[in-house]
């Protein structure tokens, strides 16, 4: 007989400007992660935007908590792609005060294998498990205190929650978000705060797919566990890398508007004659695109291989995944309280 995986808590949080993005995150989890619960942090969402989420959700359990956007308006932001919502991770501790840690992940990514390493990893007396920044200005490194390697992109953590409380790690951040000096937003809060009490993962568990031509050739051809489309384009608004994968998961619908809102036949052909005029001509960005390409072969291709051993391996998963569980039969719902909205209630959909 075969055991039920056990169930995954990740949370992530969005604004009305992160649905889209987000009903993309969720299909993924429900192809190659179907054993995680994910908890969506709202911040300010209406009510049409959690029944569309909740409609994306079927295969996966999926709760909506509102948080207090409040809270936030003090956060300092540098960046036009970056909305204050991304600071909601800095309260996991409070929000979700049952728990011993909570796998992070922005709305921006893919997950395209099970989460399973991470949940059960051993953090030690770590405060965050995070993969390293190898893009990251140096400068920032300087005014965080970090090191080369050991400075992490947030968009994707396990954050250990029992020693957040016990060392107050989420008033500290409370306390720092809204320094004017912040280069990263919540990033540069995370590092300064969590400097030398990091445990650095793996590349695979957070690969920048706007960053595949950057990484050293032994990186680029990795299968990524988890791809995130950080930085300011992105493939639900226009053509970047692994577009196209990030595009099937989202409703045939949405991805009939943006093929819709591309460019004509005819650009694309006047493209296409440029590109082989520089690849005759040697020219390096286009023969960069040649290997990007490559790479999307090939992952696609590893994605449809992983996909048909998980269709053998398929496990009937319960249709409700309790949120926690203190080792008997009954779930513990309690968990789902929500931080600064005691207003609200969370909505719990489970599929």
């Amino acid at each position: 007989m075969r055991h039920l995986p056990e169930v995954v808590i990740a949370a992530t949080a969005a604004d009305s400007g992160a649905v889209l993005p987000l009903m993309a995150l969720i299909k993924s989890i429900a192809i190659y992660a179907p054993n995680t619960h994910l908890v969506v942090l709202s911040v300010g969402l209406s009510d049409h935007e959690c029944t569309i989420l909740a409609r994306t959700a079927a295969g996966i359990s999926l709760s909506i908590c509102p948080f207090n956007a409040e809270m936030l308006q003090r956060a300092t932001l540098q960046s036009r792609h970056v909305s204050r919502a991304a600071y909601a991770r800095l309260f996991l501790a409070e929000c979700l005060p049952e728990l011993n840690r909570v796998i992070w992940l922005d709305a921006d990514t893919l997950v395209l294998a099970g989460l399973g390493p991470l949940w059960s990893m051993d953090m030690g007396d770590a405060l965050i498990a995070a993969v390293a920044d190898e893009f990251i200005d140096p400068a920032e490194i300087v005014a965080t205190a970090s090191q080369m390697g050991a400075y992490v992109n947030s968009g994707v953590m396990v954050i250990n929650l029992l020693r957040w409380r016990a060392e107050g790690v989420t008033q500290r951040c409370r306390v720092m978000m809204s320094s004017p000096n912040l280069m990263c937003e919540d990033q540069s809060v995370l590092n300064s705060i969590c400097a030398g009490r990091v445990k650095v993962l793996e590349c695979r568990w957070n690969f920048h797919a706007s960053r595949f031509s950057q990484y050293p050739i032994a990186r680029r051809y990795i299968l990524p566990s988890i791809l995130h489309y950080c930085g300011q384009r992105k493939p639900w608004f226009e053509r970047t890398a692994f577009a196209d994968l990030y595009r099937r998961h989202l409703p045939p619908e949405i991805r009939k508007n943006i093929r819709a809102s591309e460019m004509s036949v005819f650009r694309r052909l006047e493209l296409a004659r440029r590109r082989l005029f520089g690849l005759l001509m040697g020219r390096h960005k286009y023969w960069a695109a040649v290997g990007l390409t490559l790479g999307e072969l090939l992952l696609d291709g590893r994605l449809a291989w992983q996909r048909r051993g998980l269709r053998k391996d398929t496990v009937q998963m319960p249709t409700r995944a309790p949120l926690f569980d203190r080792g008997n039969d009954q779930p513990d719902t309690t968990a789902q309280r929500v931080f600064a909205a005691p207003q609200g209630k969370p909505t719990s959909f489970d599929q």
